[in-house]
C-alpha cells in the first residue's frame, strides 16, 4: 500500500489556498490540511479536506500544529495591504508575519519535506523598470507588504544555501479567476456591475500583468514534483502586459459589464508599469500560461455573476 502524503496549505480559505484545494481535493496519494484564521462555513467547505482553525500570528495556535508530519507545504498566506507606510502599526504588523514565518520554518523536519512553496510578490522589485527578472536587485520598496515579502525570500534564500532547505519562490503578478477577494481589482469592478453600485478606478493608463488562477496552479504542480526548483525564485506572470483600461474595455465590449465608475488617484507606492520576464519558469519548468485573458475573463465573469445572483 502506497503511503499518502500529508500536504498543508497555509491559508487555505484565501484565493490561492482554496483553488489549489479545489483543484487537487480528489489526489488519491494525498492529505490535505488547511489552516486559517477562520474557518470555512460549512456550504463553503470541500469534502475530505481537514480543515483547522490557526492564527499562525500567535505562537499559542502555531504550537498546537504538528508540522513535522507534512512532505509539501503550500505557504499563501501574508498581510493583505499594499498600501504604503502610514504608521509603526503597518510596520509592526508586517514584521508579525515576517517573524510568524520563521517560527512557521523552525518547527519542520527537513526529513519529511519535500517542498516548500512560498508566495513572494512583484512588489519585492519596488521601482525597477519592467520587465522584470529575477537576476534584478530591488530598488526603492515603498510599502511594507513588500518588505515583507522581499525580506521572506531573502531569509529562505539563506536556508537553501545553508541546509538545502527545499523552497520554491513565487513572484506572483497580479492574478485572478474565481474565489478571489472584492478588494482586488476584477472582483471589485464586476461586483459593482452586479450590485449596482460605484466603483473608483483610475485613469488606467498603468501596464500591468493578468494571470489566470489555473495557470497559477499549474505552475504549483510543476514545483512540486521538479528537484530543479529547489532553490529558485521564478517570476509568475502572462507573457504579455495590458493597459488596464483595455481590461476594462472588453469587460464592457465583450460581456457588457459597465459599472458606475468615479475616478481615483494612482497609489504613491505603485509601478505604473509592472511586468515579468517568466523565461525562467519556461525554461527550468517547461511552464507557460494556457489560459489566454479573454478566455480567463470569460470563466470569472461567470463565477461572479452566479455568486451575485445567489447572494440577491
Amino acid at each position: 500500500m502506497v503511503k499518502k502524503l500529508n500536504v498543508l496549505v497555509v491559508g487555505g480559505t484565501g484565493f490561492i489556498g482554496k483553488n489549489f484545494i479545489y483543484n487537487f481535493r480528489n489526489k488519491k496519494n494525498w492529505n490535505i490540511y488547511s489552516i486559517s484564521r477562520e474557518l470555512p462555513k460549512k456550504f463553503e467547505r470541500i469534502p475530505n479536506i481537514n480543515y483547522k482553525k490557526c492564527d499562525i500570528l500567535t505562537k499559542k495556535d502555531l504550537s498546537k500544529l504538528n508540522l513535522k508530519i507534512f512532505n509539501y507545504i503550500i505557504y499563501a498566506v501574508g498581510p493583505n495591504s499594499l498600501g504604503e507606510l502610514k504608521s509603526k502599526k503597518d510596520l509592526n504588523f508586517h514584521k508579525k508575519h515576517y517573524l510568524a514565518l520563521k517560527r512557521f520554518v523552525v518547527n519542520l523536519n527537513l526529513k519529511n519535506l519535500k517542498k516548500f512553496v512560498f508566495f513572494g510578490s512583484s512588489e519585492e522589485y519596488g521601482f525597477l523598470k519592467s520587465p522584470h527578472n529575477e537576476k534584478q536587485k530591488t530598488i526603492k520598496i515603498k510599502n511594507p507588504y513588500g518588505m515583507f515579502k522581499y525580506k521572506s525570500t531573502i531569509y529562505l534564500k539563506k536556508l537553501y544555501n545553508k541546509i538545502n532547505f527545499p523552497v520554491v519562490i513565487l513572484r506572483v503578478y497580479l492574478t485572478y479567476g474565481p474565489y478571489q477577494r472584492e478588494n482586488r481589482l476584477i472582483p471589485q469592478y464586476l461586483k459593482a456591475f452586479f450590485k449596482k453600485k460605484k466603483i473608483y478606478i483610475t485613469s488606467g493608463k498603468q501596464k500591468k500583468n493578468f494571470l489566470f488562477i489555473s495557470d497559477l496552479i499549474f505552475l504549483i504542480q510543476k514545483c512540486l514534483t521538479n528537484k530543479k526548483a529547489n532553490g529558485e525564485i521564478f517570476n509568475v506572470g502572462s507573457k504579455k502586459p495590458i493597459l488596464l483600461n483595455k481590461i476594462f474595455l472588453i469587460l464592457i465590449n465583450k460581456f457588457n459589464i459597465k459599472p458606475q465608475v468615479d475616478k481615483k488617484k494612482m497609489r504613491v507606492s505603485e509601478l505604473k508599469n509592472s511586468y515579468p520576464n517568466i523565461s525562467k519558469a519556461e525554461k527550468i519548468l517547461n511552464w507557460r500560461p494556457k489560459i489566454d485573458l479573454l478566455q480567463g475573463l470569460k470563466y470569472t465573469v461567470k463565477y461572479y455573476k452566479k455568486k451575485y445572483r445567489d447572494e440577491c
